[in-house]
């Protein structure tokens, strides 16, 4: 390969990995920022699994199933959401804990462990690791 060709791989890496680190950090960190703020401000309710939206995968050649909540705020208004998970199998738990902000109970967020933690600290992880490994490439080229 030449000095022209790889420089540009390189910068083309460098790139990705700024993307893909700065895309992962945001939403993991913005994640748990969130999930904090509904823990300390928001009302805790328990949502009823109501129905599934079947989604097809053509490379597993499977479905699965995204479940869509619905749960009642304080004044007894009903509100539904839409799963961030889904899976291969129908959920066996029909409840879900929810959480909503008083002001506004229409933009509850599910509020199980793994949705509010262990997935947003992978992503912040994984984001990190790419930083770091830009990090340490913009190291080397200097």
């Amino acid at each position: 390969m030449s000095n022209s060709s790889m420089g540009c791989l390189s910068y083309g890496l460098i790139f990705f990995l700024v993307l893909l680190g700065g895309y992962l950090t945001y939403l993991g960190s913005n994640t748990i920022i969130k999930g904090i703020y509904y823990e300390i401000y928001g009302i805790e309710t328990r949502g009823k699994i109501i129905e599934y939206i079947e989604i097809w995968d053509e490379d597993e050649n499977t479905y699965y199933y995204q479940p869509i909540i619905m749960y009642s705020d304080i004044k007894n208004i009903s509100y539904t959401i839409q799963s961030k998970s889904s899976s291969n199998l129908k959920s066996i738990s029909t409840t879900r804990r929810i959480l909503y902000l008083e002001k506004n109970p229409k933009d509850g967020i599910e509020a199980g462990f793994l949705y509010m933690w262990v997935f947003p600290v992978i992503q912040l992880f994984f984001g990190m690791v790419c930083l770091g490994v830009l990090y340490t490439i913009s190291k080397q080229i200097k």
